[in-house]
């Protein structure tokens, strides 16, 4: 797969199992520090995709519309029980929300799928 990942995912234990699924499959990924380096890093490369996290505390409406016009690359995941929050993200912009097991099972599965549209 020829694309960064961008893990911008605030725990910890998330981050690192799926950043050593990802690394075992040869993709390369970077941790972003803030909005801004998202933004930065989305802009620069086109072929970045973020995943995050739907409890995200970054994930505020207003960042969101930051986001939207990179929506088609960012995968937000959800604990199974919050299928409310989940729906919340799709109707401000988000496209690929997805449960969290659908993610972590196989994320570069997921990736190439929105990789090819």
């Amino acid at each position: 797969m020829d694309a960064t990942v961008l893990l911008w995912i605030d725990d910890l234990f998330s981050r690192t199992q799926l950043q050593q699924k990802l690394n075992a499959r040869h993709v390369q990924t970077q941790i972003p520090l803030n909005l801004q380096d998202v933004l930065a890093r989305l802009q620069d490369d086109p072929r970045s995709i973020v995943i995050t996290d739907s409890q995200n505390a970054i994930l505020t409406p207003e960042n969101i519309q930051s986001l939207k016009p990179f929506a088609e690359r960012i995968v937000v995941f959800y604990p199974h029980v919050q299928h409310d929050r989940a729906t919340a993200l799709e109707k401000q912009g988000l496209r690929h929300v997805y449960p969290r097991s659908r993610v972590f099972a196989d994320p570069v599965n997921v990736l190439e799928q929105i990789m090819k549209g």
